[in-house]
């Protein structure tokens, strides 16, 4: 499966996720929804215990109305999984501490990647 979350094109901005089938040729729908709709992520699809999650960090969001011109939105430090056995989203919250004065939580920001270990 291919799962893709998110953007925006010339008339709305999207919050909800779809899915390719790649044995079947076939997209699919289901009706899943983030409650914040966001582009310019990053993502990262990740074997866990008991079910996959597909983690997403960053990107950019903004409130335009739909058919309305895009204005740039503003860059996020936000991070949500998606269980991929519930199809639920899920909010990471992010420690907001520091070492010797500088900040643990990354800074918002757009065009990102991401890797896991």
């Amino acid at each position: 499966m291919l799962y893709v979350y998110g953007g925006w094109n010339s008339e709305s901005q999207f919050t909800n996720t779809i899915r390719y089938n790649l044995d079947t040729n076939e997209w699919y729908d289901p009706d899943i929804y983030n409650d914040l709709p966001r582009w310019n992520h990053c993502g990262i699809m990740v074997e866990a215990i008991p079910s996959w999650k597909y983690f997403i960090f960053g990107g950019e969001t903004g409130e335009f109305p739909e058919g309305g011109p895009r204005n740039f939105g503003n860059f996020t430090n936000s991070a949500c999984f998606l269980d991929i056995e519930t199809l639920r989203w899920s909010t990471i919250f992010l420690e907001d501490s520091s070492v010797d004065g500088k900040p643990l939580t990354p800074s918002p920001r757009e065009y990102a990647a991401i890797s896991y270990d």
